[in-house]
């Protein structure tokens, strides 16, 4: 039963982000996302692309140079909402160590265990490979959106409230060195054009003096092929100097 209604949920938030993202604010949010996925499309080098996305059937990075780009979608009993590959972005149906690069497009935001999201796309990711994160920043106006959502009559779902100095710690964790992370869309997120236009000033100031309050973030991190805290030689040779010295077989006859 509680599967059943996790579920329903998400179901129900992928349909509201989807009419958000129609709405006018939603798309020049995606805009400027598929901007960001973009500018940073060099980064991803290998064989494959994986991505998670509440917004489906569309690609997030359009110029790559990767062999296949899988496009995973969230299924359920009820509803299915097609992609390369469904599942419930909990566990997923891929291979261990078999992907090359990984986009989170507001899965952590709206997962009932986002931690668990990070440990399985860490399981399919191999040494090397990058991940990047893109979610919503609860130290920002989102509270805005709420308001002006009820107000003007759009939707928008609730998000749950992931830091990114918490995604990096998760991340840190698991093993990864964080290469990437920036903060945007500082303009006034209210559903006008006028609004919009009157507020466009917001983001070039934003961006300039690197306001930590952002609508969104964007992370990029590599999974490392090594340990975290590697033996430094020094302590190493005290470990050595310390074990007992082998007893010789004259010292045992005496």
């Amino acid at each position: 039963m509680e599967n059943e209604l996790q579920q329903l949920r998400m179901n129900s938030l992928i349909k509201k982000f989807s009419i958000f993202l129609k709405s006018n604010i939603g798309s020049i949010l995606l805009d400027q996302q598929l901007n960001i996925f973009n500018q940073y499309s060099s980064k991803c080098i290998g064989y494959n692309l994986l991505q998670l996305s509440l917004q489906n059937k569309l690609k997030l990075i359009e110029d790559i140079q990767v062999g296949h780009y899988i496009d995973m979608a969230f299924s359920s009993d009820g509803a299915c909402f097609y992609g390369d590959i469904q599942t419930d972005y909990q566990n997923f149906p891929i291979a261990t160590d078999c992907i090359d690069n990984l986009i989170l497009h507001h899965i952590l935001d709206f997962s009932n265990n986002p931690f668990q999201v990070l440990r399985e796309s860490d399981r399919v990711l191999s040494d090397g490979g990058n991940i990047m994160i893109m979610s919503f920043n609860p130290i920002s106006l989102l509270p805005i959106f709420y308001f002006s959502s009820r107000f003007f009559k759009y939707s928008f779902p609730k998000p749950n409230f992931v830091r990114m100095g918490r995604v990096i710690d998760w991340l840190t964790i698991l093993n990864y060195e964080v290469l990437e992370k920036n903060m945007f869309f500082y303009q006034l997120p209210i559903n006008y054009n006028w609004i919009q236009k009157k507020s466009l000033w917001f983001e070039s100031f934003g961006k300039s003096m690197k306001i930590p309050f952002g609508l969104c973030y964007f992370l990029i991190a590599k999974k490392r092929s090594f340990p975290m805290n590697p033996i430094n030689k020094t302590w190493s040779n005290v470990v050595k100097s310390a074990k007992p010295a082998s007893v010789s077989a004259q010292q045992k006859n005496t």
